[in-house]
Order: C-alpha cells, then sequence, then structure tokens
C-alpha cells in the first residue's frame, strides 16, 4: 500500500517528467505560496508581540506608589525617620505599589544614596509573580558605624523610572 505523502498527483508528475513549462510554473506557484505563507505568519507574530509589548508599556505607567516606608527587619506598622548607626540595624525600604500589572514580575532596583550624593549600595531584584493591583515589595541596607551621618536617600526605580524615594537622617 502505498503511503499518502509519496503518492504524487498524476498529472503533477507527468509535467515534472517532460520538464514543461507548466511544471515550472507549478514550482513557482509552491515556492510563492511558501514564501507568502512565512511573509503572513511572521506578520502577525510581529503584530502580536508589539500589541504585547505596547501593553505592559502602558500598564507600567500607571504604576504608582501607594505607601512607602523605612523601617527595621521587624515591621511594627510605623515609619522610622532616623537610623541609629552604632546599633549597626538592616533596614527596609517597604513600598506598596498600585496599580501593579497582573499576571507579570517586575524587574526593581533600589539605590540608597548618602549625603554626598554616591550611590553606596544597590539592590536589584524581580518580584514573584503579581497577583493583586496593591503589591507589598522592599528592598533593604544594612548600616554600620562606618556609615556617614546626614540626609540619605533611597531610591526605587522600575526601568530607570523612580517609582518612590524617600530621605532619611543617619546618626
Amino acid at each position: 500500500m502505498e503511503n499518502e505523502s509519496n503518492r504524487i498527483d498524476p498529472i503533477e508528475k507527468m509535467l515534472e517528467e517532460r520538464g514543461s513549462p507548466e511544471a515550472a510554473a507549478l514550482q513557482a506557484r509552491r515556492k510563492w505560496a511558501v514564501v507568502f505563507a512565512a511573509i503572513v505568519f511572521f506578520s502577525i507574530g510581529g503584530f502580536l508581540t508589539t500589541h504585547a509589548l505596547r501593553a505592559r508599556t502602558e500598564a507600567l505607567e500607571h504604576l504608582t506608589t501607594r505607601e512607602a516606608r523605612l523601617t527595621l527587619d521587624a515591621d511594627d506598622g510605623g515609619r522610622l525617620e532616623s537610623v541609629d548607626r552604632s546599633r549597626s540595624p538592616e533596614v527596609f525600604y517597604r513600598v506598596v505599589l498600585e496599580n501593579a500589572p497582573i499576571g507579570t514580575t517586575l524587574d526593581l532596583s533600589c539605590d540608597w544614596i548618602d549625603p554626598a550624593g554616591s550611590v553606596v549600595h544597590k539592590n536589584r531584584y524581580t518580584t514573584k509573580k503579581i497577583d493583586k493591583s496593591l503589591w507589598p515589595t522592599h528592598c533593604k541596607n544594612q548600616f554600620g558605624p562606618g556609615s556617614p551621618p546626614g540626609a540619605w536617600v533611597v531610591d526605587m526605580s522600575l526601568g530607570g523610572r523612580s517609582v518612590s524615594r524617600t530621605s532619611f537622617e543617619v546618626r
């Protein structure tokens, strides 16, 4: 029994054996059909990719901060206004993002900036998959006796865009 994929249309076989112009035309039509199908396939893929990227960008533009505060490891719900460096505390910057894009992850970073304006510590991380529009997240930094006293800033950003910035005092 002959396999379906091995069967050739008798007219095509006859045209190919003769080397006729009809055979050449048939081959050319097949090539153009393949080229056309590839163009359609890649055009649809490009459109869908562009649409998905545009939708993600628009969703990220609506991302705001609901709450931002500094705390120690043991979070009592309050705000830390100053840090006593002699105690070498680990300080957390706790931020609640509003309008977080559900079903995605975010690549966030935090810059801890000393009184001279230098970034002395940087956190980079990816959130878990977001499952609610109010999304709590945090970054942290360890201070110590060598940390310069004065007015510090912590800046949380997403893709180079600051989403939250808080100033505090290190004593």
